[in-house]
């Protein structure tokens, strides 16, 4: 697959767009997720991930959530901006949390002090931190939070085949196979070995077409189009056709990239077919089917299938 910029935030952020009453569910029981709220504070222009209007034991509450990877020294700080601003805008209590992907480096935590020395006056204020790879796994397989089982990977020990192995076993059982995609995504991002991800592409190259017809896969391959075309647009007709030559001839190159690097006897086979395929769409779903393919007998038809209409 080709690169994503900031993958954590992307893969959450399509999982908490549909799913946010699961997390929800997890870290505050009993909170009832409504509508999601514009997310870009405007009374300093600063955007933090999630808001949602909630019920809580009967009180109209917002919901706050904000997803962390890399340690921020202001992270605690950040949380009483986002805070303190939807609760000056909108004019309810804000519940935040604070959700830390994976560990790395001194977490700021809970609560965030500001004060003047002396004084006794200041600011002192208390949000609620999940940090994943503490969680245990079982608390992602309990009945009603099915679309958290992609999260798998990165909870308490799961940094492991057998995990990745349980969470396709659950999805399916569960008729959540729409969220493979995720599941395979998030897995990527913690297994980063050599001989373990060459694993996880046989293993997933086992359910592509399920994940093929998955939400997640339309959508990423939708939003990756759309912001090509959204970006031509802006920079004017002709620039945008250029622009889109070079998007083009990139995601080009990134599949014949993955058949030299897998399959080095390939790669003049790859280089004649693939530049015989213009289509971004068909170029998205060729570099997913390669990424997916175990055996050079595979991508060998998968490359004798393309051609000047492919």
């Amino acid at each position: 697959m080709a690169k994503i910029r900031h993958p954590w935030d992307t893969f959450m952020k399509l999982l908490m767009r549909k799913e946010a009453q699961a997390l929800a569910s997890l870290v505050l029981p009993g909170v009832q997720v409504g509508k999601a709220l514009d997310k870009e504070l405007k009374v300093k222009g600063i955007q933090a991930d999630f808001f949602f209007n909630a019920i809580l034991n009967g009180l109209a509450i917002i919901l706050h959530f904000e997803f962390q990877k890399k340690n921020d020294s202001r992270m605690d700080r950040r949380m009483w901006e986002y805070n303190a601003t939807m609760d000056i805008l909108e004019g309810k209590p804000v519940y935040s949390i604070l959700v830390y992907f994976v560990k790395e480096g001194n977490m700021v935590g809970s609560p965030y002090v500001r004060e003047i020395p002396g004084t006794g006056t200041g600011h002192h204020f208390v949000f609620q931190v999940i940090k994943l790879w503490e969680l245990p796994p079982e608390a992602l397989k309990q009945q009603g939070f099915e679309a958290l089982l992609p999260l798998l990977p990165l909870t308490k020990g799961g940094k492991n085949r057998e995990t990745v192995e349980d969470m396709i076993t659950e999805l399916v059982a569960r008729n959540r196979s729409d969220l493979l995609t995720l599941g395979y995504s998030f897995a990527g991002l913690v297994l980063t070995e050599e001989i373990h991800k060459q694993w996880l592409k046989e293993r997933f190259s086992k359910v592509q077409e399920i994940i093929e017809e998955s939400w997640v896969y339309q959508e990423m391959t939708a939003k990756s189009l759309e912001k090509g075309r959204e970006e031509g647009r802006e920079e004017g007709r002709e620039e945008g056709r250029q622009m889109a030559i070079r998007a083009i001839q990139a995601m080009q190159q990134t599949a014949i990239s993955i058949v030299a690097a897998s399959f080095p006897e390939l790669e003049d086979l790859a280089k004649a077919t693939i530049a015989t395929v213009n289509d971004p769409n068909r170029l998205q779903v060729l570099i997913i089917e390669l990424n997916a393919s175990s055996n050079q007998e595979h991508t060998r038809r998968l490359l004798l299938l393309l051609g000047p209409s492919a």
